[in-house]
């Protein structure tokens, strides 16, 4: 077992060569810029959101995360893998690793936001794969609730469907 969400991937090498790779990159990225991490604070989350009108806003989020010491890593999945992302600890560090499998903007603030959701809220290692879109796991459909309360808050939905009731 490696600790990774509720599966068993300690056969997965295809997994665990991608996971060594982001983790490679993020220790260099962790040695050069040493990000301090506040477990704490997230004044700063819907600011993340609201990055996602704006074209430049995966490099924006990319800076607003290392600026509260995550450290997110796009790294291309290998053939065979069914990998969108993951969130694990790397010296302490919390780190996004993404794959960007399915290369659209609402694939990429979802798949950002769910990850965000097992750094806040969970503290563990999570890996999300195509298993993760019917799992039951509890942690699933928290990270899931997280990330599309932040990019679509359910006020905005109830609106939207009160609008189309009948008067």
């Amino acid at each position: 077992r490696t600790g990774l969400n509720v599966e068993d991937h300690s056969g997965d090498w295809l997994l665990l060569t991608w996971k060594a790779q982001v983790t490679r990159r993020a220790q260099f990225q962790i040695q050069r810029v040493k990000p301090k991490y506040k477990a704490l604070d997230v004044s700063w989350v819907m600011e993340l959101a609201r990055l996602s009108a704006h074209e430049d806003g995966p490099k924006l989020a990319q800076k607003l995360l290392a600026d509260h010491g995550i450290v997110l890593v796009i790294e291309r999945q290998i053939t065979g893998m069914n990998v969108d992302g993951a969130a694990f600890l790397v010296d302490e560090t919390p780190v996004i690793g993404m794959t960007l499998r399915h290369d659209r903007i609402d694939n990429f603030w979802f798949t950002l936001m769910h990850e965000l959701g097992h750094v806040l809220l969970h503290k563990t290692s999570s890996i999300d794969d195509d298993r993760d879109m019917h799992s039951y796991d509890g942690r699933e459909r928290e990270a899931n609730a997280f990330a599309g309360n932040l990019l679509v808050p359910e006020a905005f939905l109830l609106a939207i469907r009160d609008a189309d009731r009948p008067a």
